[in-house]
């Protein structure tokens, strides 16, 4: 009989233990992105690569936008933006896009702003790679 309580306590253990497991393979999953910026009224559209674990790609500030997007999990509309910054009411829309996966989970996040003076403060330094 204790054979089986042994195997029975084993077989719990490990079922406990799977979802647990799960959870650490997705936190060390990579995390990638491919992120744009389309200025509406030039059509001009820039695009880089974010990798993050550990921070790389083409992105010319890797390392802060990684930083950046792992305070709110990769959650674009969390990003603080910077208050102390004005820009002008001059509407030249610019439309940001990020695709990808982030610690395994996938990423589709599009916002259109009224110029990339408020994408910028909204956003540093994740789309702080195409020019102003």
């Amino acid at each position: 009989m204790a054979p089986h309580r042994l195997l029975l306590g084993s077989l719990l253990a490990c079922l406990v233990a799977l979802p647990v497991a799960g959870t650490a393979a997705a936190d060390e999953a990579p995390s990638g992105l491919v992120l744009s910026v389309q200025d509406e009224g030039s059509g001009r559209f820039t695009t880089t690569q974010l990798r993050c674990d550990p921070p790389g790609g083409r992105h010319p500030n890797a390392p802060a936008a990684c930083a950046a997007l792992e305070t709110v999990g990769a959650d674009f509309t969390q990003l603080p933006a910077e208050t102390h910054k004005s820009c002008p009411f001059i509407f030249r829309p610019v439309v940001a896009a990020a695709r990808g996966l982030w610690h395994g989970r996938p990423v589709d996040y599009t916002k259109e702003y009224a110029n990339s003076c408020f994408l910028h403060v909204s956003t540093d330094p994740v789309f702080v790679f195409a020019p102003a």
